[in-house]
């Protein structure tokens, strides 16, 4: 499939398995998808998403299998996610992200505050 994920996927609440890898995404991760608490297994990887994982993300309280690798993510990974205590499997390899002290350098940066 080639377009976008739309925000109307976070309707999907009865759903427990969701794969949609391999096809042409090339939005940002809907935050409404963080309303798919019963959603146990997710697989985005081989997208074109990007923009940053949302914090949302982390309501999705019986995520077991989350699997974002292969796409064009930036940012750092929220902490919020900690709260997904079920979660086994988790992949955002390939991706843009940043580590912690690489976010807190680019804002310094900014801020013309970066020390040589």
């Amino acid at each position: 499939m080639v377009g976008f994920l739309p925000p109307r996927i976070g309707n999907l609440k009865s759903a427990t398995k969701m794969d949609l890898s391999m096809n042409q995404f090339s939005n940002g991760i809907p935050r409404e998808i963080g309303e798919l608490q019963n959603l146990a297994h997710l697989s985005l990887r081989h997208n074109k998403l990007q923009g940053a994982i949302p914090d949302s993300m982390s309501n999705m309280v019986g995520l077991e299998f989350l699997d974002l690798s292969h796409n064009n993510i930036s940012g750092i990974i929220p902490k919020s996610l900690e709260k997904l205590q079920n979660l086994k499997y988790f992949n955002v390899s390939v991706n843009k992200l940043l580590e912690k002290k690489e976010e807190e350098r680019s804002e310094k940066k900014w801020n013309g505050e970066l020390d040589h």
